[in-house]
């Protein structure tokens, strides 16, 4: 099944990119507003728990979650058609969804009250299907580094993708990654609870295991001047090879 993407929300996120060293770069006092009223979500029409985020902007230079508790939220229909978000974490809104709330080319409107009693409604936004994923592949890089003139080997994820424009303009994804590890087949022992020292059995021996993360960055990208039937080598995640 095809997953397809419900934005809720939209954080625009400036982005400098250096050449070079990267260069430490501080707001001004104005800019680092703390207490705004953040709303993460990432809704899909797939089967399954659906999680809403409500917390209040932190520091930059000390950032922390500060989440949101006691909320009343809510997701609604164009026909007038709601469910509930329930919280089962602080500042954490799951709605267990049955495959038939969520569709495509419908659209959504999420409301929520604040134990304050404050009401934040959005606009209603459409579920458009999700642009296909043509192949992911990687390359060795050269990135530079906070030293000066000191840069890092790594590996540089990439995407190439079908451009479809009923997918909407402004495209987002959201990134696992797997490490697969291999152990050293070496003999292992175990202080057992009889107070003798053992051989671990190979049947308790794990040799290979693996190790799923989620990605904490935002990859997004925008349509709307982009032609063509393929859109090729969108930059994905780096990941550092000389410590990982």
């Amino acid at each position: 099944m095809s997953r397809h993407i419900l934005f809720v929300y939209l954080i625009v996120t400036a982005f400098v990119l250096f050449s070079g060293c990267i260069e430490e770069y501080y707001p001004d006092d104005e800019v680092l507003k703390t207490g705004t009223l953040v709303v993460q979500a990432h809704l899909n029409n797939k089967a399954g728990e659906q999680t809403l985020v409500i917390s209040r902007s932190s520091t930059l230079i000390y950032p922390e979650f500060d989440p949101l508790s006691g909320c009343i939220v809510e997701v609604v229909n164009m026909e007038g058609d709601s469910r509930e978000f329930i919280e089962s974490a602080p500042g954490n809104y799951v709605f267990n969804h049955d495959d038939q709330f969520f569709r495509i080319n419908e659209e959504y409107c999420l409301i929520f009250v604040t134990p304050g009693g404050r009401q934040y409604e959005s606009e209603f936004e459409k579920i458009h299907p999700v642009a296909e994923i043509e192949s992911i592949y990687y390359q060795l890089e050269s990135h530079p580094t906070y030293e000066q003139d000191v840069n890092e080997e790594g590996v540089q994820f990439y995407m190439d993708f079908e451009i479809e424009k009923e997918s909407g303009r402004y495209l987002r994804w959201q990134v696992t990654e797997t490490y697969e590890i291999h152990n050293h087949e070496s003999e292992a022992w175990i202080f057992d609870v009889d107070r003798r020292l053992k051989l671990l059995p190979d049947s308790s021996s794990w040799r290979n295991c693996w190790i799923t993360l989620g990605i904490p960055e935002i990859f997004t990208l925008d349509l709307g001047h982009v032609e063509g039937e393929i859109y090729k080598k969108m930059p994905l995640n780096y990941v550092n090879t000389e410590t990982r």
